[in-house]
């Protein structure tokens, strides 16, 4: 992978469709809704990218949704995640 995870930044996903979270499986099989074993998309915040934009990136390259079939529902602040015991801190 060739990335520092203690410092490397997360993009995290979630669509939802007829009002439920769409979730790809963790393991081969397609997409769940409202099923265990799923998570959202995930990828780094590439440098010199928003995080807005590389979430829309993230979304079209694992589904091959664009930015005119996709609605922007929330957007919260990021989250900072620290766990000194793994080397996990800024």
């Amino acid at each position: 992978m060739g990335r520092d995870a203690a410092r490397a930044r997360f993009i995290a996903c979630f669509l939802r469709y007829g009002g439920q979270i769409c979730l790809p499986q963790a393991q081969p099989g397609g997409w769940v809704v409202g099923r265990a074993l799923a998570t959202g998309l995930t990828g780094y915040l590439e440098p010199g990218a928003l995080p807005l934009e590389q979430a829309m990136t993230e979304v079209a390259e694992e589904t091959g949704l664009d930015g005119d079939t996709v609605t922007l529902v929330l957007a919260p602040p990021p989250l900072r995640i620290e766990r000194p015991s793994q080397g996990w801190s800024g």
